[in-house]
Protein backbone atom coordinates (compact mmCIF):
# COMPACT_ATOMS: atom_id res chain seq x y z
CA UNK A 1 0.00 0.00 0.00
CA UNK A 2 2.76 2.56 0.97
CA UNK A 3 6.09 2.78 2.65
CA UNK A 4 7.09 3.59 5.76
CA UNK A 5 10.62 4.47 6.43
CA UNK A 6 11.28 5.36 10.18
CA UNK A 7 15.52 6.13 10.52
CA UNK A 8 16.95 7.80 12.80
CA UNK A 9 18.86 8.80 10.70
CA UNK A 10 18.96 8.76 6.74
CA UNK A 11 21.82 10.73 4.78
CA UNK A 12 19.96 10.60 1.42
CA UNK A 13 16.72 8.02 2.08
CA UNK A 14 17.39 5.32 -1.42
CA UNK A 15 14.09 3.44 0.08
CA UNK A 16 11.87 6.41 -0.17
CA UNK A 17 13.34 7.39 -3.30
CA UNK A 18 12.55 3.77 -4.76
CA UNK A 19 8.87 3.78 -3.14
CA UNK A 20 8.11 7.21 -5.51
CA UNK A 21 9.61 5.86 -8.33
CA UNK A 22 7.71 2.75 -7.67
CA UNK A 23 4.55 4.96 -7.42
CA UNK A 24 3.90 4.30 -3.34
CA UNK A 25 3.61 7.08 -1.20
CA UNK A 26 6.20 7.32 1.74
CA UNK A 27 5.58 8.08 5.16
CA UNK A 28 9.36 9.46 5.99
CA UNK A 29 11.54 10.62 9.23
CA UNK A 30 12.06 13.87 9.95
CA UNK A 31 15.70 13.06 9.90
CA UNK A 32 18.17 13.46 7.20
CA UNK A 33 17.14 13.20 4.09
CA UNK A 34 14.07 12.39 3.27
CA UNK A 35 12.38 15.96 3.88
CA UNK A 36 14.57 17.33 1.07
CA UNK A 37 12.44 15.19 -1.42
CA UNK A 38 9.59 13.92 -0.06
CA UNK A 39 6.89 16.53 -0.22
CA UNK A 40 4.99 16.35 2.94
CA UNK A 41 1.46 16.31 2.43
CA UNK A 42 2.07 16.33 -1.79
CA UNK A 43 3.35 12.60 -2.43
CA UNK A 44 4.13 11.54 1.72
CA UNK A 45 3.92 12.93 5.15
CA UNK A 46 6.87 13.50 7.12
CA UNK A 47 6.78 11.79 10.95
CA UNK A 48 9.51 11.62 14.08
CA UNK A 49 10.08 7.83 14.43
CA UNK A 50 11.29 8.74 18.27
CA UNK A 51 7.73 9.61 19.46
CA UNK A 52 5.50 6.84 18.86
CA UNK A 53 2.04 8.91 19.16
CA UNK A 54 3.08 11.44 17.20
CA UNK A 55 4.64 8.37 14.73
CA UNK A 56 1.07 6.47 15.36
CA UNK A 57 -0.85 9.22 14.04
CA UNK A 58 1.14 9.92 10.54
CA UNK A 59 0.29 6.39 10.02
CA UNK A 60 -3.49 6.72 10.44
CA UNK A 61 -3.69 9.69 8.45
CA UNK A 62 -1.81 7.95 5.48
CA UNK A 63 -4.55 5.50 5.37
CA UNK A 64 -6.95 8.09 5.06
CA UNK A 65 -4.90 10.20 2.77
CA UNK A 66 -3.22 7.63 0.32
CA UNK A 67 -5.18 7.45 -2.49
CA UNK A 68 -4.04 11.55 -3.36
CA UNK A 69 -0.44 11.14 -2.18
CA UNK A 70 0.21 8.76 -4.08
CA UNK A 71 -0.89 10.45 -7.21
CA UNK A 72 1.85 11.17 -9.42
CA UNK A 73 4.64 9.79 -7.21
CA UNK A 74 6.21 7.71 -9.71
CA UNK A 75 6.14 10.81 -12.07
CA UNK A 76 7.46 12.86 -9.32
CA UNK A 77 10.26 10.79 -8.92
CA UNK A 78 11.40 10.77 -12.43
CA UNK A 79 12.70 13.81 -11.18
CA UNK A 80 15.46 12.12 -9.27
CA UNK A 81 16.61 9.72 -12.57
CA UNK A 82 20.19 10.10 -13.31
CA UNK A 83 19.44 11.03 -16.95
CA UNK A 84 17.59 13.84 -15.56
CA UNK A 85 19.96 14.84 -12.84
CA UNK A 86 22.79 14.65 -15.53
CA UNK A 87 20.74 17.21 -17.96
CA UNK A 88 20.60 19.57 -14.90
CA UNK A 89 24.57 19.32 -14.17
CA UNK A 90 25.04 19.92 -17.87
CA UNK A 91 22.69 22.82 -17.76
CA UNK A 92 24.44 24.58 -14.68
CA UNK A 93 27.77 23.88 -15.97
CA UNK A 94 26.31 25.06 -19.46
CA UNK A 95 25.95 28.60 -17.27
CA UNK A 96 28.58 28.38 -15.53
CA UNK A 97 30.49 29.02 -18.55
CA UNK A 98 28.92 31.53 -20.24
Amino acid sequence: LFVVVPSRYDAFGIVAAEALAAGKAVVATIHGGPPEFVPHGVHGLHTDPLRSVAFAATLEKMLRAYPQLQKGAREYARRFDWSAIAARYEELYGQAVR
